[in-house]
């Protein structure tokens, strides 16, 4: 009797700790981003705040992030860049910081509205490395073959008036729906893996240099 007891008691034991594990596989399963070589990203054309072209091979030998979205926004993407802004910060202060080669670009999918000076007042609020890039309107052909390789979704919609009218002449007042995320790009401008926006800032900075690290180790290998 005594005997089975023990086994009862050992058997209970073995279940709760592969509950446990299979628990715990499940967590970390639901915090990883995710990964590979996908068909995203690719060559790219688009102005900084300054009038220049910048194209992709301006950020070659550097890993990035982007991110795309618009300066009147009224919560996404402040939200957004504040959190990849602390993520930065996180990086930076961590021992493997000073060894990493990383840029952070913001693109505006709406140049109609965010002019330079728009996105350089917006961008202010944040990381000053963030770097802002857009096109010369909302249907420049290089903004949007650049949407169209990352896979970014942007459409307008416009706002009800209510009692007030739009003069003549000027256009109606819209917001955007677009896509929120963020990609994180190897330093030979390839996809690495994209961060979603229900990550928190330490689980972004630690997501980023995990990858890039992996990265950086099987380059050494092959």
């Amino acid at each position: 009797m005594a005997i089975a007891s023990v086994a009862l008691v050992a058997g209970y034991f073995a279940m709760q700790i592969n509950a446990l594990r299979d628990e715990k596989k499940t967590v970390n399963r639901a915090r990883v981003s995710y990964s590979g070589r996908a068909d995203i990203g690719g060559p790219w054309k688009l102005i900084d705040t300054e009038g220049n072209v910048v194209t992709s091979k301006d950020y070659k030998g550097y890993y990035y992030l982007i991110y795309f979205g618009f300066c009147n926004c009224p919560d996404v993407c402040p939200q957004s860049l504040h959190k990849i802004s602390k993520a930065l910060e996180l990086i930076r202060k961590m021992p493997e910081g000073k060894y990493i080669k990383l840029k952070t670009v913001f693109v505006s999918v709406d140049p109609d509205r965010d002019n330079p000076q728009r996105i350089k007042k917006f961008l202010s609020l944040f990381d000053p490395s963030i770097v802002g890039l857009t096109g010369k309107s909302n249907d420049d052909p290089d903004l949007k073959d650049c949407m169209k390789k990352f896979k970014i979704y942007a459409s307008k919609i416009e706002l009800d008036e209510g009692e007030k009218k739009t003069a003549p002449g000027k256009p109606r007042p819209y917001t955007l729906d677009h896509t929120i995320i963020t990609y994180l790009m190897t330093d030979d401008n390839n996809y690495l893996t994209h961060l979603g926006s229900n990550m928190s800032d330490r689980d972004l900075a630690t997501m980023i240099v995990d990858k890039i690290i992996q990265n950086e180790t099987q380059n050494a290998t092959r």
